[in-house]
């Protein structure tokens, strides 16, 4: 279950963002964005996740309720690059558990942008967050990935923003 949210971590990161969004989020789960894993005690090293992403390091949250936005979640894992905490990937299963989901999320956030050619596949774009999601009609598993722009500019090595990428 550890590789599929660094699969699906790795694949959603790949992915163009499509939607600006208000009340963007200032961190997952009590976590803020940008958070150094030095200062954080509740968190767990998943082990030889690291090695798929250089200079990622993969965590999960001590006594995680395994919950967002009152979905179940299958798996939840938060990203670090170089200590500093900038993606969650989750993973949920049943087609139940990606509409409550997606409708918390659109309640929150304003609605997402359908993509094309994927009948299960949304994106949210903010100024300093974005999120992907989406729900496989034929594994029966879904996934979410908040991703928290400023660092992935650095990973990526994009000087602008990631939002004027953002298209409808």
């Amino acid at each position: 279950m550890k590789r599929l949210i660094i699969i699906l971590f790795l694949i959603l990161l790949l992915v163009h963002i499509s939607m600006a969004f208000d009340n963007e989020p200032n961190g997952i789960k009590g976590i803020m964005w940008a958070s150094n894993i030095d200062n954080i005690d509740n968190m767990s090293i998943v082990e030889d996740a690291g090695e798929a992403i250089e200079r990622h390091e993969v965590y999960t949250l001590d006594n995680d309720d395994m919950k967002l936005e009152g979905v179940d979640l299958q798996a939840s894992g938060f990203v670090f690059y170089e200590n500093k905490f900038y993606a969650h990937a989750a993973l949920f299963d049943n087609v139940e558990n990606y509409n409550n989901l997606r409708n918390a999320l659109f309640n929150k956030y304003g609605k997402g942008i359908k993509i094309k050619d994927a009948p299960n596949a949304y994106y949210l774009c903010g100024d300093k967050v974005y999120v992907y999601m989406e729900f496989s009609d034929i594994r029966r598993v879904g996934g979410i990935t908040h991703y928290y722009t400023p660092i992935m500019r650095d990973i990526l090595g994009i000087s602008d923003d990631v939002k004027s990428r953002c298209q409808e």
